[in-house]
């Protein structure tokens, strides 16, 4: 009986250490809200409705990407820089510089993921051709600019024809080969918009004739005014500056042709004629053998190196003092013989004045 007693206390004693270990876990899972429980959710039953689309607003998919618009302005000045100079000096300039390619604007998209170059051309009838041969270059162009780092990710290149230019060039065209009448007579735009005064009083033939003069002069300088030049092209494609390198090139030039440098015919026959008129030995010394040449060779030399080193010491113990000093010296030297001279005279008696 005892041990049957003994037996039931420590199963129960097991059993209630269970559930007071798991009750601190189960009040941790309520907290963190890991509940096994799924909630409910009611059903809706209310009729759904046809979506009608917004016709005086966009909707949100055709919303513009706005992106930071001082870096693509920043961008779009480098990538105009850089494209430029890649046409006008790369691998496909000479295709390029026959056709009159202008480029006027280059803008990348606000998602940058395309590189917009506007551009620009002179004749019209070259138009497909410009276009093809763009497309073509636009790989290379987009290579280009990949190994400058620009910026990670360069955008892919389409060149656009900018509309605005086109459409003024063909206005133009077309005004110029416009019949305006048999009394049309052209005028400039500075004529058209100069202000006209009325005189009362009657003039003279010469004055009227020289006004009709100051005009028209005045008309062609307004004129030229408003011609717009070109601007000059820039020399430092790429960091190398071109003006600069030929600048010292002209000058190198210059420098060389100079007069003092150049030697004229009758200098050259000056010194032929020098050159005859120098004595030549015409009995040289001559040698039995080779070893006896070797041999007043090398006396030769070493003569030639005791010369030089007695010139080198000489030379190591000179200085401007010392040679200062030695010349103050050997002025006072002269003028003390001098001096001592004139009272050797002085001093001297001679025969006659031992007579009186």
């Amino acid at each position: 009986m005892l041990k049957i007693n003994t037996t039931i206390l420590h199963k129960t004693y097991l059993h209630n250490s269970c559930i007071i270990n798991a009750q601190p876990a189960n009040v941790m899972r309520k907290i963190m809200g890991q509940t096994k429980k799924k909630k409910f959710y009611e059903s809706n039953q209310n009729p759904v409705l046809p979506i009608i689309s917004n016709n005086f607003g966009k909707s949100p998919i055709e919303t513009k990407i706005t992106g930071n618009s001082r870096r693509s302005n920043m961008l779009n000045k480098i990538f105009m820089k850089h494209v430029t100079d890649i046409m006008a000096t790369g691998e496909y300039s000479s295709e390029i510089s026959g056709l009159g390619i202008e480029i006027n604007k280059v803008k990348v998209s606000p998602d940058y993921k395309f590189l917009n170059v506007y551009w620009m051309g002179s004749d019209a009838s070259k138009y497909d051709e410009i276009e093809k041969l763009l497309k073509k270059n636009a790989g290379y162009l987009r290579h280009e600019l990949a190994t400058l780092r620009v910026i990670g990710n360069i955008p892919n290149i389409v060149f656009v024809k900018d509309k605005s230019y086109d459409k003024v060039a063909q206005v133009q065209e077309r005004l110029a080969i416009a019949d305006f009448g048999e009394d049309y007579e052209p005028r400039s735009i500075s004529e058209e918009y100069k202000t006209e005064f009325e005189l009362l009083a009657v003039l003279d033939h010469a004055t009227k004739n020289k006004v009709e003069e100051f005009e028209l002069t005045s008309s062609h300088e307004i004129a030229n005014e408003y011609i717009s030049e070109l601007p000059p092209m820039p020399q430092n494609v790429l960091g190398l500056d071109h003006a600069r390198i030929m600048k010292k090139i002209k000058k190198g030039i210059n420098t060389s042709r100079a007069t003092h440098r150049t030697i004229k015919p009758t200098e050259w026959a000056e010194w032929s004629e020098f050159k005859n008129s120098q004595l030549t030995n015409e009995d040289p010394v001559k040698f039995s053998n080779s070893q006896e040449q070797r041999k007043a060779f090398k006396n030769f030399l070493k003569q030639r190196q005791l010369l030089r080193c007695n010139n080198i010491d000489v030379d190591k113990n000179w200085t401007f003092d010392r040679e200062y000093t030695k010349e103050i010296l050997r002025e006072r030297y002269e003028k003390s013989m001098q001096f001592e001279e004139a009272l050797e005279e002085e001093d001297y008696i001679t025969e006659e004045s031992e007579h009186l």
